[in-house]
């Protein structure tokens, strides 16, 4: 998963507190991980709650919360959701590319047990209901970080339940709850579950909120960059306009099954165009994926475009000073520099209206598991058997990427690192 691209659409920390930050007189709500500087009375906790209630009414703009995870080694980001009555905290991966909220149950099989994993027990929660078709089991790919293509599969039992974010209202979501996943789910290796932000079910934990009247807008966003609070910020019912710097530049969402966009130029190094055999014309955009995923002949056909390139000027390590089949593209990783990892080509993801970069630390990158040691780098862009083109967290990761679902588009835009995690 992480990078959760769905194969098969299922038909049928403890929060020490919620701490809401300063920011929320401007508009903002946000979730922060922090412990209880003391017990707040009852009287407190009401007018909290009352001044809560009329933000909601009046309209308090998008609420963002921390998320947290990485590219390498855990593979992917995630947040924490409550769950139940009364509410136990569940780590969830964020991904755009599926559409269902998946969570440990009782007895998995294969599933991580520690810290800040949870299990789902439908016995304590009073608003939990066991739901028609009774049972689950999704299919994903980009989870077996060894094969992007080779599926993963967990199954389970249908629930609903009250779900909520951040300070949003709770909302009923179906649920699986997970009593097994196969070996090779290593994604889920480090925290089990996943909340699927794609589509209109009612097991989309988001548009569950958006028709039940508790966000403001049909848009969300995220960011990954760390910060004080976490590794990242997701934001539900708008946009914030704290985590990015500069405008928000927009494309047209051309996904039917997935949030797509239109490739006008492909992909670009260093300005020179990389042919697309397969002719490529979209990129799924999916943050359950960690890498850049290129179809298996563009792939080849980017390592012949920095072959090609290599001269006195461009002799870039893992690539240029190796055997041609010994190389970075080769599954080989390699210790640099900051020189050297400064010195590699900028890619460029032509995209209608908006052309995505990245440099070379944002795909040479560590704690790969193709890696011999510690210290040694490996590409951050892979191929895809399956033909597939998808932008993931390493591209990502450079900019606030905002899900317009109401004006069917997605935005970019420049990053504020300062904030991003920290909100």
């Amino acid at each position: 998963m992480a990078g959760l691209h769905r194969l098969l659409l299922s038909l049928p920390l403890f929060l020490h507190s919620l701490a809401l930050s300063p920011a929320k007189a401007a508009g903002f709500a946000s979730v922060s991980v922090a412990r209880r500087q003391g017990i707040a009375s009852p009287l407190s906790a009401r007018l909290m709650e009352r001044e809560r209630q009329v933000l909601l009414r009046e309209g308090s703009g998008p609420h963002s919360g921390a998320t947290n995870g990485s590219i390498w080694p855990v593979a992917i980001y995630w947040t924490k959701i409550a769950i139940g009555t009364p509410p136990k905290m569940f780590p969830v991966a964020i991904d755009s590319g599926s559409g269902d909220l998946d969570i440990q149950g009782p007895n998995c099989a294969n599933c991580p047990k520690d810290y800040p994993n949870n299990v789902y027990n439908p016995s304590e929660s009073t608003t939990s209901k066991h739901i028609f078709p009774y049972y689950f089991s999704n299919t994903y790919q980009t989870c077996d970080l060894s094969d992007p293509s080779a599926p993963c599969t967990i199954s389970g039992k249908l629930f609903a339940d009250s779900v909520s974010f951040a300070d949003i209202d709770a909302v009923q979501v179906k649920l699986g709850a997970i009593t097994k996943q196969t070996s090779n789910f290593n994604q889920f290796q480090d925290i089990c579950g996943v909340m699927g932000l794609l589509g209109s079910s009612t097991s989309n934990v988001f548009q569950s909120m958006v028709k039940a009247g508790v966000v403001e807008s049909n848009v969300w966003a995220i960011c990954l960059s760390q910060g004080s609070e976490g590794n990242g910020t997701l934001t539900f019912g708008g946009i914030d306009e704290r985590l990015y710097n500069g405008t928000v530049g927009y494309t047209p969402n051309t996904g039917g099954m997935f949030y797509a966009m239109e490739l006008s130029g492909g992909v670009q190094i260093n300005g020179v165009p990389v042919d697309s055999t397969v002719g490529q014309k979209e990129a799924i955009l999916d943050s359950g994926t960690n890498v850049l995923l290129l179809p298996t002949s563009d792939f080849q056909n980017t390592k012949k475009v920095f072959l090609n390139s290599c001269d006195p000027n461009n002799n870039w390590h893992g690539v240029c000073d190796v055997d041609a089949d010994a190389t970075l593209f080769d599954n080989k990783c390699f210790e640099f520099s900051e020189e050297q990892i400064a010195a590699f080509p900028i890619i460029t993801i032509a995209a209608k209206g908006v052309n995505l970069t990245m440099h070379g630390a944002d795909y040479l990158l560590p704690s790969d598991p193709r890696a011999k040691s510690s210290k040694e780098l490996c590409l951050g862009i892979r191929p895809s058997s399956a033909g597939l083109f998808i932008v993931g967290d390493n591209t990502m990761q450079n900019y606030y990427v905002v899900f317009d679902n109401e004006k069917q588009q997605i935005g970019w835009a420049p990053v504020n690192a300062k904030a991003c995690g920290s909100v």
